[in-house]
């Protein structure tokens, strides 16, 4: 049985929205702001909580602000919602990070800028590297 019209525009427009979502984790764990802004219409409202409400200017002010305390950053997409839910929150001081384990020996190392490694992945693949 073909799928409908209707059924098809519902997974396209899943399939579009599901992009946003991780772009936005990748944005703001990696610390690319242009790419953050971008993501968001010219007057949308963000409601973070405490951290930020209001208009998403507020919002990106709020992060820049933060940045030179977030020594690292992880979003997971777990269930989508339409409002910041904090299930849970683990903050601890990044510098007892313990990298020695052998899964992540020599693999390259996050960077909340763009010395990240996926900085210049993203730019081959948009033709812009």
């Amino acid at each position: 049985m073909a799928p409908s019209d209707a059924l098809l525009q519902e997974m396209l427009d899943e399939f579009q929205l599901r992009k946003l979502v991780h772009g936005y984790c990748r944005a703001a764990d990696r610390g690319d702001d242009a790419r953050l802004r971008s993501l968001y219409h010219h007057d949308a409202d963000d409601d973070h909580g405490g951290f930020s409400t209001g208009p998403s200017d507020e919002f990106f002010g709020a992060i820049t602000a933060a940045r030179p305390y977030l020594r690292s950053m992880q979003h997971n997409v777990t269930t989508t919602e339409r409002k910041i839910v904090t299930d849970w929150a683990h903050v601890n001081d990044p510098s007892s990070v313990d990298l020695s384990h052998p899964i992540t020996k020599d693999a390259p190392r996050e960077a909340p800028d763009t010395g990240d490694p996926s900085h210049q992945f993203f730019s081959l693949l948009s033709g812009n590297g």
